[in-house]
């Protein structure tokens, strides 16, 4: 357990390497969740159906104002009927899904102010400084549904 929280500590630290000015990365991770039909207004978020949400990237500074970047990201969304108040969906309904999306980007970055955060060679300014990134993704989702109750038992009257 103690190793545990220690990897944990240390992956949460941000990291600077000066030796290594060219090339940046980072992760992120949390959770996701569908909005949707499945979903009741006044439950948002929907922690029953809170998922894995895991993300990676890398810039490559081509200068001190341009970079290219590559990122990747996960998150498996869901979504049932079973945890909704409502008889009409939990009890006679019972719709759930559950779909896998990747995506996958590329683009290019600049910082108009980059030439100041790096005035002398080895040594790093902090400041404030906007960027704009323009790139293409790709997304790829994988959704399975679940149609326990199938349309024309009466349920349309319903609900």
């Amino acid at each position: 357990m103690r190793t545990l929280n220690i990897a944990i500590v240390v992956l949460l630290l941000p990291f600077g390497l000066l030796a290594q000015y060219n090339w940046e990365g980072g992760v992120f991770g949390g959770g996701g969740f569908y909005l949707g039909d499945l979903v009741e207004d006044d439950r948002i978020p929907f922690f029953e159906e809170t998922q894995p949400a895991l993300g990676v990237y890398f810039n490559y500074q081509l200068n001190q104002q341009w970079a290219l970047r590559i990122n990747a990201n996960y998150i498996k969304i869901s979504g049932d009927d079973t945890n909704n108040s409502s008889p009409a969906f939990s009890e006679k309904r019972q719709f759930s899904f559950e779909s896998t999306i990747l995506e996958g980007g590329l683009g290019i970055q600049w910082e108009p102010f980059g030439k100041w955060r790096y005035k002398e060679v080895g040594k790093f300014n902090k400041i404030i400084s906007p960027y704009i990134f323009v790139g293409v993704s790709g997304l790829y989702t994988d959704p399975m549904a679940d149609f326990a109750l199938q349309a024309g038992e009466g349920l349309a009257e319903e609900v």
